[in-house]
């Protein structure tokens, strides 16, 4: 679930830089946020996770608390794989394919480095003649039969890549494409983190060079532009219409970046996660008829189990049956329960705060429905109502 959402968010992230930041926020600022995008939403995730389980309330944390297949009535399965394992291999294959690609990429580079003809040494990089002009880490890609004025501004554009490091960002790129292949967002944020070194280049390249002249070099570029026929992961002269919009556009705004902490508050807000809010299923005038204070915060001494947590945890693992359903379709993962422990020590207001699957939540449901009464909470020797949240591991253990 979490990678699910990782993957959502990438993909809002991915269009929101498209819309506020690819044509009017700052280039080097925009460096730095299309990098740490994956580092910002990871955190985001952890955040969210973190808050479904934790509160100023008091809060059980049993992570130890199993239930797995082989403690419950064996069921003989056919073998047939469920479309979860089918879209688990699907998923791992293209893991596969895209590490295979990347490395041949890579192993193509070198072999063309190796045999390539070594021009000269420029600023303490190696230059070397190809049929295009691109770099990579310490070396630079130039074609020949070129003027000395061409040569030169195409040597300062590459090696403004190879002085800002851009090839760490391509690598960077690449990984997170392997990992995240299906989502289309990386491919935008990818492409943008490229456009973004040309845009970084040509601004260095014109700290020297005169506007109109540069320009002008650029448009005679594209119009003999060569395309790399081996698509290696290499810093070349592209974009051509989008980085002459940028080399002009004399303002830039930063206000579109307070979109940055809106959108980090709208992903961290709980209505944005997928979890089950499935409440205490209890005849109506049952409910009415009961009467539960709301939970006190940090109370003296904390509601238990009689007889404790060992007690707690014989209760699960004798009283919960691993669904059917579930196992079938090899489905596992943590269920977060909460529920409100009266002053009598009933166990009420029973919800699911992070669900499974819907058989493995009306498991855990039943359970607690089920659970005998607790020792209460207390504050300042009164007993009182007070909130527990309990994580039960739902696990496909091998048969014993």
């Amino acid at each position: 679930m979490e990678f699910f959402l990782f993957n959502i968010y990438f993909m809002i992230i991915a269009l929101v830089y498209r819309t506020f930041f690819d044509k009017q926020g700052k280039i080097l600022w925009n460096r730095w946020l299309l990098l740490s995008t994956p580092v910002f939403l990871c955190l985001i995730v952890l955040i969210n996770n973190s808050l479904t389980t934790q509160s100023g309330l008091f809060v059980v944390e049993l992570d130890f608390i199993s239930i797995t297949r082989s403690e419950q009535i064996g069921l003989e399965t056919s073998g047939a794989l469920s479309f979860y394992d089918w879209l688990i291999i699907f998923y791992v294959m293209g893991v596969l394919i895209f590490s295979a690609i990347h490395s041949v990429k890579f192993i193509k580079l070198f072999q063309l480095i190796k045999g390539a003809k070594f021009l000269r040494n420029y600023k303490g990089t190696n230059v070397y003649e190809s049929n295009f002009n691109a770099s990579f880490v310490n070396t630079i890609f130039i074609e020949g039969n070129l003027t000395d004025v061409e040569e030169d501004i195409i040597l300062a554009h590459e090696f403004a890549h190879i002085h800002q490091k851009h090839s760490a960002d391509r690598i960077f790129a690449l990984i997170v494409q392997t990992i995240c292949w299906f989502n289309p967002g990386v491919y935008l944020w990818k492409a943008d983190i490229e456009k973004n070194h040309e845009y970084l280049a040509d601004q260095e390249v014109l700290s020297n060079t005169s506007r109109e002249d540069y320009t002008l070099f650029l448009l005679e570029q594209r119009l003999n532009l060569k395309s790399n026929q081996l698509r290696l992961p290499l810093s070349n002269m592209s974009n051509l219409k989008s980085r002459v919009m940028r080399m002009n556009r004399k303002t830039r705004s930063v206000l579109s970046y307070l979109i940055l902490p809106v959108l980090a508050v709208g992903m961290m807000s709980s209505k944005f996660l997928p979890f089950t809010q499935t409440e205490l299923s209890v005849p109506l005038i049952e409910q009415l008829v009961q009467k539960v204070s709301d939970p006190v915060e940090n109370p003296d001494e904390n509601a238990e189990f009689k007889g404790g947590i060992e007690a707690f945890k014989t209760y699960l693992a004798n009283e919960v049956k691993y669904p059917i359903k579930s196992m079938e379709n090899m489905t596992e993962g943590k269920v977060f329960v909460e529920a409100v422990i009266t002053e009598e020590g009933k166990v009420t207001k029973i919800k699911i705060l992070r669900g499974v699957d819907e058989y493995i939540d009306a498991e855990a449901i039943r359970v607690f429905e089920r659970m005998p009464d607790c020792i209460p909470a207390k504050k300042d020797n009164k007993t009182v109502a007070s909130l527990v949240r309990i994580p039960i591991n739902f696990t496909l253990g091998e048969k014993r």
